[in-house]
């Protein structure tokens, strides 16, 4: 896939799907007005490939790819590139926890929500690659140009990557490495259906940022693993939604580029692309990322995405990418 700028809006959490998770008129006019900016890439937000963590737009089956096919043909009319992103909350999905019916890789209760899911069983961790497999399939017949795997931020992938959320005895529990068997599978999983030309985005967050979690070392350890499975980017955000201070949406006491250079320590350990976040408003400290290497992209969410024609510089408009966390909630 090649893109026609650096510049990428990704996800950011609207709450306007329909109630049934399909895409509505609200999302579809919504997006239409991001594709206006002209940037290169879009990831769309968060879409779930399965019930027991939706929470939002759904693609666990086929009767949501018309509405998909809309949001995306709704990009591709802007000229720009479309990803899906594809995701489960995991022990963050509050209505499966009000039902009973929300699953983690441990029976360990959300920092959020304070109320235990139902822990995985072997045949559930099957089912769960499966369905991004199946999700990834979808979002091809779609027309999506790529997919982003959502292992960022607290969810489902990042609970089995988490020692909180983690406590599993058996092959998916244990040493980091260990604990990240699951994201190495729903990665190769999504790669054998989509095939090898097809680009996958990793969304992870390179620290949990939070007391006694992993850290960025942690991170760089897998990385082989990650581009072994079939990762051709990594979209390197922070924190999970139980971190404090809200740093998956940086809030404005936070300094422009804050956390660059986590995604700078990936960068260096990885032949793929990588996608920086934190706190960016303005285009010139973006392009001074791009232009020191610490990043192939920069994300900043804080302000809204201009069009390219705005930007300071020729530079600038091939090197900056427009880049926005999801929501706290999630949604």
């Amino acid at each position: 896939m090649e893109l026609k700028n650096r510049c990428v809006i990704p996800p950011m959490g609207t709450n306007l799907g329909n109630r049934d998770g399909t895409v509505s008129e609200k999302n579809l006019a919504y997006i239409k007005r991001r594709a206006d900016s002209g940037v290169g890439l879009i990831i769309s937000e968060i879409v779930g490939v399965h019930p027991t963590g939706c929470v939002g737009l759904g693609i666990y089956d086929d009767r949501f790819i018309p509405g998909l096919a809309q949001l995306v043909d709704a990009i591709h009319a802007g000229g720009s590139k479309v990803a899906l992103q594809l995701h489960h909350a995991g022990r963050e999905a509050p209505y499966q926890l009000k039902k009973g019916t929300a699953i983690g890789p441990s029976a360990a209760a959300s920092f959020i929500y304070g109320i235990p899911p139902k822990e995985m069983s072997l045949d559930d961790i099957r089912m769960i690659v499966r369905a991004f497999g199946d999700a990834a399939v979808r979002a091809q017949a779609a027309g999506a140009d790529a997919v982003e795997i959502h292992a960022a931020h607290g969810y489902l992938l990042t609970q089995f990557l988490s020692a909180h959320a983690n406590q599993r005895k058996d092959e998916y529990g244990g040493s980091f490495r260990e604990r990240a068997r699951f994201v190495f599978e729903v990665i190769a999983e999504v790669r054998k259906r989509v095939g090898n030309d097809y680009p996958i985005l990793v969304r992870i967050s390179a620290e949990e940022f939070i007391k006694h979690g992993y850290q960025v070392e942690d991170v760089v350890s897998i990385l082989p693993d990650l581009v072994a499975a079939g990762t051709d980017a990594i979209h390197a955000s922070v924190g999970t939604h139980g971190s404090p201070g809200g740093i998956t949406s940086a809030p404005a006491e936070y300094e422009a580029g804050w956390n660059v250079w986590r995604a700078q320590k990936i960068k260096e350990a990885v032949d793929i692309p990588v996608i920086a976040v934190g706190r960016f408003t303005d285009p010139r400290a973006a392009d001074e990322v791009i232009a020191k290497g610490a990043a192939d992209l920069v994300a900043f969410g804080e302000a809204p995405p201009l069009a390219p024609d705005h930007f300071h510089s020729d530079a600038a408009r091939a090197r900056c990418a427009v880049v926005q966390d999801d929501a706290p909630s999630g949604v």
